[in-house]
């Protein structure tokens, strides 16, 4: 019951950042640049890439699926990337529903969510900005990755 609970509130609270946090959209405008096809060499040399911290950002990714194998795929195309602090790499107890992929990105670490998200093949769309309950979820990590059943296909 516990678990139903937090599964709720988190996708409150995505659905209120979604609703509410629109605001801050123009800053979405500079992925429009890039090409869509970047879950391979895009992500390593992207343009403006060169100033990411990629080895001393840590990225926890989380399956939010009943289908196994999927946060391990998604880190190791992350870790393709270039980052080497990589973990927890689990599932996400509290739901595994999700049907869409989301990098959340702690305060700073925007530029880096959004490469993580092009490394697996995603856009500025799935960015969100991190909520406590994303923050424990992924022990600290300022990028988390919560893998959607889209990463199934």
């Amino acid at each position: 019951m516990v678990l139903g609970g937090l599964a709720i509130i988190i996708v409150a609270a995505v659905l209120i950042t979604k609703v509410f946090g629109g605001g801050d959209s123009p800053q979405v405008k500079p992925s429009t640049v890039g090409s869509s096809s970047t879950a391979t060499g895009d992500a390593k040399q992207g343009s403006g890439a060169g100033n990411l911290d990629r080895t001393g950002t840590k990225v926890a990714v989380l399956n939010g699926t009943t289908v196994g194998g999927l946060a391990r795929a998604a880190a190791d195309k992350i870790a393709a990337a270039g980052y080497t602090d990589i973990g927890p790499v689990q599932t996400d107890t509290s739901n595994q529903a999700r049907a869409q992929t989301a990098v959340f990105f702690s305060t700073g670490a925007r530029r880096e969510a959004l490469d993580v998200a092009r490394a697996i093949g995603l856009g500025a769309a799935a960015l969100a900005p991190m909520d406590q309950n994303v923050r424990v979820l992924g022990a600290g990590a300022p990028v988390v990755v919560i893998v959607g059943a889209n990463q199934a296909q």
